[in-house]
């Protein structure tokens, strides 16, 4: 059976936002899409259409949502996740983007709906289905194979910039800096940040930022891309400048007593 390949939109086109988390997860929408999907993967037509929003309850919105129904029979979803969600409240109704994974028989897609919570209920106004080559979490997985340099650029700037940091502080801490503990604090922040997305490669930077330590990495969830950050390390530069502008220590008076008791 050859891979069934489809991208339809119901009343738009539908971006999928996978692994997109905006807000707490929406724990009634996500039983609301669920039930939906089951219901066109079972081929209840009837029931799917009464779920729709009422504009697109017409015959060109009927034949895409058959479509995207057998699509959904032929891959045979043995698991299914919630992978992403940005929900909207405004004017006494919700506004949902839910991407959910999918594994079957064909291997793994995407599935994006959009659904609109209203006083009368909830309805469906968007689906798009898109297969995917792997899971989310292998595609996002953090490895250092295939990468472009501006990956390896980013990770050793990071991996320096912590280093650096960390060596400020105890040699900040071990002087005699008064309120010294204050400027251990200091020598740990970073400002600024570039950062890029592991799976994407995509680069950002954000000039008015500050960061522990002057890097990161972190991901927005279960399914999201590796972050990997840096920032310049002017705490830590500047309390070791201030450190390095005391004056030297006089090395402690001996007493001839003390002389003595040393011979």
């Amino acid at each position: 059976m050859r891979r069934v390949k489809l991208c339809l939109a119901l009343g738009g086109v539908l971006v999928v936002g996978a692994a997109c988390v905006s807000g707490m997860r929406p724990s009634e929408l996500d039983v609301f899409g669920r039930e939906f999907l089951t219901t066109l993967q079972r081929g209840d037509s009837a029931a799917a259409l009464n779920r729709l929003d009422p504009g697109l309850t017409t015959w060109t919105a009927q034949a895409q949502l058959m479509a995207v129904a057998e699509s959904l029979r032929l891959w045979a979803p043995d698991s299914t996740h919630l992978v992403g969600w940005n929900v909207v409240e405004s004017a006494g109704r919700s506004q949902a983007a839910l991407t959910y994974e999918v594994h079957g028989a064909h291997g793994w897609a995407l599935v994006g709906l959009q659904v609109q919570k209203r006083r009368e209920g909830q309805r469906v106004t968007g689906m798009q289905l898109v297969p995917r080559v792997s899971s989310l979490r292998e595609e996002n997985s953090f490895t250092l194979v295939g990468k472009s340099a501006g990956h390896y650029l980013v990770l050793a700037g990071a991996i320096a910039s912590v280093l650096f940091t960390l060596c400020a502080a105890v040699q900040v801490a071990t002087s005699s800096l008064q309120r010294r503990w204050l400027w251990v604090f200091v020598s740990l922040l970073g400002i600024g940040q570039l950062g890029i997305n592991w799976s994407t490669g995509q680069l950002f930077f954000n000039p008015v930022y500050f960061r522990l330590f002057g890097a990161g990495v972190e991901r927005g969830g279960e399914f999201a891309p590796w972050i990997v950050v840096v920032g310049l390390p002017v705490g830590a530069a500047y309390a070791l400048w201030r450190a390095k502008q005391l004056p030297p220590q006089a090395p402690a008076p001996t007493t001839p007593g003390s002389a003595r008791a040393a011979a």
